[in-house]
């Protein structure tokens, strides 16, 4: 058999025992570990492995375990196996009153080992206590194709929903065996995918909690699977912060408009008070007309009117109540007379018309809207207008 070129020092190592079994070469040296060598690959097993010492006297594979014994104690290594796995030792304190071990034996299911304290004999499975890990390492994590630690990073925001995981199995003798299994979940069960893929890639996640699990299998054999928690996060217009702030804009929102509309009609109301106030303080004003339909001479309050209307000499004043008195006059003599009160604003409007301007509800190029009444406007009164527009 060629050795692996990665192992020279086999040519230079001093050699204390070789074992054949199945198919695999044993080789125990002194200073450098013991060699397992197959088909397929070159195992060295060092101290830096967990072996209790590099000077090793004698290796035997039993089942599927393999045994070294070295000058400091018995090592027990459940195969495969994978850097950095726990090795099983044996040593003083633990039935062996030697620790140099000179030679392994197996027979009728029990180890003989051979020390410079003699002989000890025990059960196999009574030092099994290992538990083996996965068969794979998980090289890589990458999110939106930028590598991250894993071991440090859990959480992500609502675009970074692209991961890709990079996954090296350690294969060794079992590698046409060798199956891989993966799960992304976001509960507690685990479906497990069968994959042959060394980049297991997820595109577009949905926010949430995720588990990311990835094991290993040899015939019935589940190694220990390796788990990822992770986060992404829910997009800010999902977020509780967004949603409140949503909310109490609109709040203020509707406040302000029930504030203006409650303040505007406030406004108004308060006016048209004071203004009914002021029109009670003011001492109202008279004047005494002679009825011509009854003879009797009638006083009228000016605030009252709404506006004059005449025909030939008989002038008909209208007032808020709807009462009408006729008198025996000309509009312009009438008019005259009205605007001698300065607090009240007589306006003439049409030939036929004279107005009160305070009883305008209505202003029009055609004509003028007191109460429900339509007063028509004349063309050459309707520089007039402006100033009822005013008192509008």
């Amino acid at each position: 058999m060629v050795l692996k070129k990665d192992y020279p020092i086999l040519s230079k190592a001093k050699i204390r025992h070789i074992n054949v079994i199945d198919s695999s070469i044993l080789i125990s040296t002194y200073g450098f570990g013991t060699f397992l060598i197959s088909n397929q690959d070159t195992l060295q097993f060092s101290k830096n492995d967990g072996l209790l010492s590099d000077f090793c006297e004698v290796s035997y594979r039993y089942k599927n375990n393999l045994y070294i014994g070295t000058n400091k104690g018995l090592n027990i290594i459940n195969l495969p196996f994978i850097s950095g796995d726990k090795i099983i030792s044996s040593q003083v304190g633990r039935g062996v009153e030697n620790n140099n071990i000179k030679d392994i034996i197996f027979f009728n299911d029990s180890i003989y080992l051979a020390t410079f304290g003699g002989v000890f004999v025990f059960s196999p499975n009574a030092l099994l206590s290992q538990k083996i890990n996965p068969l794979f390492i998980v090289e890589q994590l990458s999110v939106n194709n930028k590598a991250v630690d894993f071991n440090e990073e859990h959480n992500f925001s609502y675009s970074q929903n692209r991961f890709s995981f990079k996954i090296t199995p350690i294969t060794y003798q079992f590698k046409d065996r060798l199956k891989i299994q993966y799960s992304l979940s976001t509960s507690s069960e685990s479906k497990w995918v069968n994959t042959k893929s060394r980049f297991l890639e997820f595109n577009a996640l949905s926010p949430g909690n995720y588990t990311f699990k990835v094991r290993t299998l040899i015939d019935n054999y589940k190694a220990e699977a390796f788990s990822y928690d992770f986060t992404i996060a829910q997009p800010f217009w999902k977020q509780w912060w967004f949603i409140s702030i949503i909310i109490i804009s609109i709040a203020l929102l509707i406040y302000s408009f029930f504030k203006i509309r409650v303040l505007t009609y406030n406004k108004d109301v308060v006016r048209e008070l004071i203004k009914l106030f002021i029109e009670k303080l003011k001492k109202e004003d008279y004047i005494i007309i002679k009825n011509v339909q009854d003879g009797s001479h009638t006083k009228i309050a000016l605030s009252q009117i709404l506006y004059l209307n005449s025909s030939g000499n008989y002038v008909e004043i209208v007032q808020v109540n709807q009462n009408k008195t006729l008198v025996r006059t000309t509009l312009k003599d009438l008019h005259r007379k009205l605007v001698e009160y300065k607090k009240h604003k007589f306006v003439r409007c049409h030939k036929s018309y004279v107005i009160n301007a305070n009883k305008v509800s209505a202003v029009h190029s055609n004509f003028l809207k007191v109460q429900n009444k339509k007063v028509p406007v004349g063309k050459w009164y309707l520089k007039n207008i402006s100033s009822i527009k005013e008192l509008l």
